[in-house]
């Protein structure tokens, strides 16, 4: 009997780089991203709150892609 497994995560990751106001080294997210669309390509950034302060931060998901190459 063959069992067919699927991971799925149970939490938005952590992101870890230096904020520039506080010095923690955490950022936490919350699913919400940032796209802008220039005709045919697309640019999306993940937004990303420090653990800390509060500062945020855009680490890139997408550059410059696409719209057809986007599942």
């Amino acid at each position: 009997m063959s069992k067919t497994w699927v991971v799925v995560p149970t939490c938005l990751p952590i992101v870890l780089r230096h904020c520039h106001r506080c010095a923690s080294e955490r950022f936490r997210t919350n699913g919400k991203f940032r796209v802008d669309a220039n005709h045919r390509l697309l640019d999306a950034w993940l937004l990303a709150l420090c653990s800390e302060c509060g500062d945020t931060t855009e680490p890139t998901v997408l550059q410059r892609m696409n719209v057809r190459s986007v599942r």
